[in-house]
């Protein structure tokens, strides 16, 4: 009460809680849109995945076993190549040593043991090689007639699909309708009308 007897009334309104509500709200609607981001994102790479798993051959853990014998047997192919090399190259520079010609490596080398037992490893894994080529073609024509689409990488990759898509409308429908109370709030912080 004044001196004069007259009342001063304060009818300014703590509005502190309801601009606190008003930034919450903001907060929500960021974090909601950058969720929904996310998802869309992680939903689009996963279209893609699925797009190119169902444009790819199919490979079983089969052929890939396979694969990896049939990359055994060429280098060990290929080590049996390089010491049947060294095995000729070692009789030829003895005959040149010793003033021969060369026209008679072929013979001295059927007689060498050595040589014998690199060219019996070379026929071997010739044959071992042939015989992985062989079954690789056999299981990779099977492998082309699986629908990628039927695969287990492939359906989970679907399922996980749905479920980000099923996220994504959750949080589209969290953030239409946080929007909309931000807005009524901020609406009604404007106009004064707070109940």
């Amino acid at each position: 009460m004044a001196v004069d007897g007259s009342l001063i009334f304060n009818t300014k309104m703590d509005t502190s809680g309801f601009d606190k509500g008003v930034k919450e709200l903001s907060s929500k609607v960021l974090e909601l849109k950058n969720k929904v981001k996310s998802t869309e994102t992680q939903i689009s790479s996963l279209q893609e995945e699925l797009e190119n798993l169902s444009n790819t051959e199919v490979k079983t853990k089969i052929s890939e076993q396979i694969e990896k014998d049939a990359a055994r047997a060429k280098e060990k192919l290929n080590s049996f190549y390089a010491e049947a090399d060294k095995i000729g190259d070692a009789k030829k520079n003895e005959l040149v040593s010793m003033g021969f010609g060369t026209e008679h490596l072929d013979n001295i080398l059927a007689q060498d043991k050595n040589w014998q037992k690199v060219q019996s490893d070379i026929e071997n894994a010739e044959k071992a090689l042939n015989q992985y080529e062989s079954e690789l073609k056999r299981v990779r024509a099977a492998e082309s007639k699986i629908d990628p689409k039927s695969t287990a990488d492939y359906k989970a990759k679907e399922e996980r699909l749905s479920e980000l898509t099923r996220q994504l409308e959750i949080y589209k429908t969290k953030l239409r309708e946080t929007e909309k109370k931000e807005s009524t709030a901020t609406n009604k912080k404007k106009s004064g009308k707070f109940i």
